[in-house]
Order: C-alpha cells, then sequence, then structure tokens
C-alpha cells in the first residue's frame, strides 16, 4: 500500500510541475511583453496574467494536497481502503 500512496503523490508532484513550468513560461512571455521585447496587446497581455496567476494558486494547491494526502496516508491509523 505504501507503494501505491507514492506513486500517486510523486504523480501529482509531477503534474503540478509540469504545470508551475508553463506558468513560468508565460510569466517570461509578459515580462517580454512588459519590456516591449514583443508585441502583445492589453487584453492578450491580462488574459494571460489572469491564466498565469489562475494557474500558479491552483498548482500550488494541487501539490499541497498531494503532500498532506501523503503525510495522512503514512501516519493514520485508518488506511484508505481503496488503494
Amino acid at each position: 500500500m505504501e507503494a501505491n500512496v507514492r506513486k500517486m503523490t510523486a504523480l501529482y508532484m509531477f503534474v503540478s510541475g509540469i504545470a508551475i513550468l508553463l506558468m513560468m513560461v508565460l510569466g517570461l512571455l509578459m515580462l517580454l511583453a512588459q519590456g516591449k521585447m514583443i508585441p502583445l496587446g492589453q487584453d492578450t497581455f491580462y488574459e494571460m496574467m489572469t491564466a498565469h496567476g489562475t494557474f500558479m494558486v491552483g498548482a500550488a494547491a494541487f501539490a499541497a494536497s498531494a503532500v498532506m494526502w501523503y503525510f495522512c496516508a503514512s501516519t493514520s491509523v485508518y488506511r484508505f481502503r481503496f488503494l
């Protein structure tokens, strides 16, 4: 059962890492647009900024839930039956 918990936690962390990396690229594009190095309209910039902020918060919550689930599953007296 411990192996299943570790696999699921690793999968959650991997997905969170990919989302954070993609949002870092989006943040870099926004910085380049602010420095007028790439042309980007205001409406597109603010859409990107909204997506960037939403996904960064979501990825952090997703990773935090994976860590919490790992500790709860590994320290709990009641083990999850579905694993």
